[in-house]
């Protein structure tokens, strides 16, 4: 899930697509948004790419990585 907030009071500006997984916390991705040119990229582990717009935390696009290449995901089973 990416939330945006305004810097100065903490107000929420907005979410965009709801990418969370129900996997276990371990295998969820470790990784930090992107910024430039105003625009937030992010990536789930659900395979969700997200533009957002900076400033207001709109969503720009999205695009399903898993979908456009056919991938399904599926949980290891640890012993």
């Amino acid at each position: 899930m990416v939330t945006c907030y305004e810097i100065a009071n903490a107000s929420h500006l907005g979410r965009a697509v709801d990418a969370r997984t129900r996997m276990p916390w371990r295998y969820r991705p470790r990784s930090t948004p992107t910024i430039s040119g105003g625009r937030v990229f992010a990536i789930g582990a659900t395979g969700i790419v997200q533009c957002l717009n900076g400033a207001t935390g709109e969503l720009i696009w999205s695009h399903d990585l898993l979908e456009m290449y056919g991938i399904t995901q599926k949980r290891r089973n640890r012993k």
